[in-house]
């Protein structure tokens, strides 16, 4: 009856274990460690890293991130003790480039983060000249708005998050998946006060853990969610094929690509001056014409996603470092999350887009 009996067992309750076994499974891992949301699995991930700056400084060791994501990409790099370093992302779909990346990396650099925009998957090709340089930085995957099946892990541990916007929820919620035995008992100690409770006291004892427990009711509407999340990524596509469609020969919005993968949200990127006419389109004036979609649905249907970049933000200007492909993004893309909506809805989303062809 107990909701949340971690102190009766280090590992958490039944359903918990269950969740995570199915999750685990799901997407293909051998480990899955749940937390109470997908933030602070993400500060998990980057304190389970326990990295150390070379010999003779008293920096702190550096993560290299993407700007254009959601903030808690970056400030969890901050909370975990770590310096976050801004890099440039790639133009067809706002994912992190690995130039940039790789042009980024000092003898401070510990990690790299992937984070997948809106379910479009950073390029592990690309990526793999990057992982096989001399002493290779880490990476951790911030998948929060990737999940799939059989999505793996290609960092060392990937994050993933049960938030109430996502198309797989427990209200809050997250999970962290790992190969790694290793990472996998950090990540058991760092989630459950592990310098009182945990049989890793003595073995982690530089790490100080705190309470980032999944309860047993979260993990039951997990595994519901879980169960029926194919049918709701399927759906998800066959809406998003209808806006695709209507992007394919427009000359002012196109499509993010590669396409999500999930369709967590579809974007789309404007271009600002239509080709054979005197008409400059701004964004703001695009959702002004289309904001009725946005009438008595909660959130937004059709929106501009981030409006800032992470440095951007007061806390994180310190940080700065320009990112001009990552600005065009802030400035230029649409964001669709037609999610709430019927197919004929949609249908008549994408007719109006295709009005400005």
């Amino acid at each position: 009856n107990q909701t949340s009996p971690f102190f009766k067992n280090f590992l958490g309750g039944p359903q918990v274990q269950a969740f995570e076994k199915a999750f685990a499974k799901y997407v293909g891992v051998k480990y899955a460690v749940s937390m109470a949301n997908g933030t602070l699995a993400l500060n998990a991930a980057y304190t389970a890293l326990d990295l150390h700056p070379p010999e003779g400084t008293d920096k702190p060791s550096e993560i290299i991130c993407s700007p254009w994501t959601f903030v808690a990409t970056a400030s969890e790099i901050v909370r975990a003790g770590y310096r976050p370093v801004f890099a440039d992302v790639e133009v067809g779909n706002g994912a992190l480039s690995a130039q940039a990346a790789r042009e980024a990396i000092t003898p401070r650099t510990g990690a790299i983060v992937l984070m997948h925009p809106l379910g479009s998957m950073c390029s592990r090709h690309s990526f793999e000249p990057v992982s096989e340089m001399e002493g290779l930085p880490l990476f951790v995957e911030d998948s929060c708005q990737a999940l799939r099946r059989g999505i793996e892990c290609w960092g060392d541990i990937a994050c993933f998050s049960f938030q109430q916007t996502k198309s797989a929820q427990t209200g809050e919620g997250g999970t962290a998946v790992t190969n790694d035995k290793e990472a996998y008992d950090r990540l058991c100690y760092l989630r459950n006060m592990g310098l009182k409770y945990g049989p890793f006291k003595e073995r982690f004892k530089n790490m100080v853990a705190t309470n980032l427990r999944l309860t047993e009711i979260q993990a039951v509407i997990g595994l519901y969610a879980l169960k029926g999340y194919d049918k709701v990524v399927k759906h998800q596509l066959m809406l998003g094929e209808i806006i695709k469609e209507s992007m394919e020969e427009s000359t002012w919005l196109f499509p993010q690509e590669p396409w999500t993968e999930n369709g967590y949200i579809f974007a789309g990127k404007l271009n600002p001056s239509i080709p054979n006419s005197e008409t400059v389109l701004t964004r703001a004036n695009f959702l002004k014409k289309v904001k009725r979609w946005n009438q008595g649905i909660p959130g937004r249907v059709i929106g501009g996603g981030y409006s800032e970049l992470v440095y951007e933000l007061p806390a994180f200007r310190h940080f700065a470092r320009a990112c001009p492909v990552a600005e065009m993004w802030r400035d230029h893309a649409v964001w669709f999350d037609i999610r709430q909506m019927s197919v004929d809805e949609v249908k008549s989303i994408s007719r109006e887009i295709e009005r400005f062809k």
